[in-house]
């Protein structure tokens, strides 16, 4: 990992989020352990309730990844991924892993 030969402390932070289509990933990740925040929706019931317009597009199986909760006084509708994780939604069902990148490991 050439940021820690470099003499750089915490080279890398990063929220990262990727989809195949049928199922999501989001990345929470920092050397430093202190990355920025990330978060998923509880369900999506809560959030039409709030914003009407999303049941047009999404379904009660949906969930959103945001960097920052939506919406004023609806922390309990968000679910913060904890530091170095993977998020996983698959079928309206989250899974969490810890992330151990390979450098860390080697």
């Amino acid at each position: 990992f050439k940021g820690k030969e470099l003499g750089i402390d915490n080279p890398l932070q990063m929220t990262l989020g990727l989809s195949d289509g049928e199922m999501l990933y989001a990345v929470r990740y920092s050397t430093e352990r202190n990355s920025r925040s990330l978060y998923y929706s509880d369900d999506m019931a809560s959030l039409i309730k709030l914003f009407p317009d999303l049941k047009e597009t999404f379904s009660l199986e949906s969930r959103a990844v945001v960097s920052e909760p939506l919406g004023d006084n609806v922390y309990h509708q968000w679910i913060e991924v904890p530091e170095s994780s993977i998020l996983r939604i698959e079928d309206g069902k989250v899974n969490l892993f810890e992330f151990v990148p390979k450098f860390e490991t080697d």
